[in-house]
């Protein structure tokens, strides 16, 4: 039977020794991604799809962050090796950015009924 190598990615033999660092990722990670993101979202705000691009990165983000922290947790807990919680927090940021990217328009209705309610 062949095995994946998984010598290409340094940081996952990281993640298999302390498997403890997905759930970091997941908590402190995900946020940090966000704040990144509102960052680089400021030089193509005046671009045609801006919004469109947005409402997907920000609600796959939101949802994966959420999700993916209890999920770790939870995952942790259970003794699950680190090198599956990474495929499966991944699995988690591919699908809900696949959903976000979907339904982007859904959800750019549904933040701006949002807004106007708070006002």
């Amino acid at each position: 039977m062949m095995a994946l190598p998984f010598k290409f990615l340094p940081f996952l033999e990281l993640v298999m020794e302390k498997p403890g660092l997905m759930v970091l990722w997941a908590a402190f990670g995900v946020p940090l991604m966000i704040g990144l993101v509102s960052f680089v979202s400021q030089s193509y705000k005046h671009h045609k799809y801006a919004e469109n691009i947005n409402a997907v990165l920000y609600a796959s983000l939101s949802f994966t962050w959420i999700f993916g922290f209890i999920l770790m947790i939870m995952l942790l807990s259970s003794r699950v090796p680190g090198i599956k919680l990474y495929f499966i927090w991944m699995t988690v940021f591919v699908s809900s950015l696949v959903f976000a990217g979907i339904n982007n328009k859904a959800i750019i209705k549904y933040v701006s009924k949002f807004k106007e309610f708070k006002r």
